[in-house]
């Protein structure tokens, strides 16, 4: 079974405070996204399908600074 998972980025021009995340699962996967702008919420999610079914997360929230 194949499974596939994509994460959404949406920007917001609004300057609120970052939610905090915890810590990390030593299995989580970790990335860096370039090109973020200054003073911006950017909030996101997970979509995970394996071709015939598919879930996503709640949505996510964290500004840059």
């Amino acid at each position: 079974m194949l499974l596939s998972c994509s994460v959404m980025l949406l920007s917001s021009c609004e300057s609120s405070p970052a939610q905090k995340m915890g810590s990390f699962p030593e299995d989580a996967v970790l990335f860096t996204v370039d090109g973020l702008s200054p003073n911006t919420t950017y909030y996101w999610k997970v979509v995970a399908s394996d071709g015939t079914d598919s879930s996503q997360s709640a949505v996510w929230t964290f500004t840059t600074r």
